[in-house]
This record gives C-alpha cells, sequence and structure tokens, in this order.
C-alpha cells in the first residue's frame, strides 16, 4: 500500500478552499476526512489477538494499535462461537441474570474500548477473538 503525505493532498484541497489557510490547519481537516471515510466506511479493520476469558469477568478492555480509536466491533467469538452483539436495553431484557456467571450468550459495549460478555463466563480460558 503506497504512502503519502498530507502535503500531496493540498493541490486536491487548495481548489476548494474559500481562503489559503496555513499548511496544519489544512493537515487537520486531511486527517479529519481519513478518520471520518475510515470510520464511515469501515475500510481500516484490525483483528486483535487472540485474548482468554476469566472466569466471573464480563468487561475486557480493547487495544487499538497506537494513534487509533475503536470505532465498531464486528464480532466477537468466545471458544470458537460467534456471539450476536446486542444493546445495553436487549442485554438486560432477555439475558436472564447478565450480571452474573454461566454460558456467555452475546455481547454488547458500553464504550467503544470495552465489550461486556453477559453473562460472564463461569470459566477462565475459553479463547476471546475480536472478529
Amino acid at each position: 500500500m503506497a504512502t503519502s503525505k498530507f502535503s500531496d493532498l493540498y493541490p486536491d484541497v487548495l481548489p476548494l478552499l474559500a481562503a489559503d489557510p496555513s499548511e496544519p490547519v489544512m493537515d487537520r481537516a486531511i486527517r479529519r476526512a481519513a478518520i471520518e471515510f475510515c470510520d464511515l466506511s469501515r475500510v481500516w479493520r484490525v483483528t486483535p489477538d487472540a485474548m482468554t476469558t476469566v472466569a466471573g469477568e464480563g468487561f475486557y478492555d480493547l487495544e487499538p494499535p497506537a494513534g487509533a480509536e475503536v470505532a465498531h466491533v464486528v464480532g466477537v467469538k468466545v471458544a470458537g462461537r460467534l456471539l450476536p452483539a446486542r444493546t445495553l436495553m436487549e442485554v438486560e431484557r432477555t439475558v436472564a441474570n447478565w450480571r452474573g456467571t454461566g454460558e456467555v450468550q452475546c455481547f454488547t459495549q458500553m464504550d467503544p474500548e470495552q465489550i461486556v460478555l453477559a453473562p460472564a463466563p463461569s470459566e477462565s480460558g475459553l479463547s476471546l477473538e475480536i472478529v
């Protein structure tokens, strides 16, 4: 994949601007546009290394690469089984004792950089994959 500097894009950006902004302003605008493109198109994906579950622990932090932010978790597998994604409301309504332990039925997110398994796994050492 070819790498470009922001300054390589100045000729494309300048004709669209009413004023002649400084380079830092153009760099910031190009960076924001690239982030928005990646977020909306989901063209850039990262598959982190697998983790293992800890009995009774339902919250797992996601660690994106340096300089990146988590926009969306596409899927989660526990012990090779793909879990359905649910909103917190759906989890509260459909998963009995979701704050307890048992066989994991689904996952949700309360913030972008953490997943919540519902209920928390009852055993340690299960493979936990973000896909």
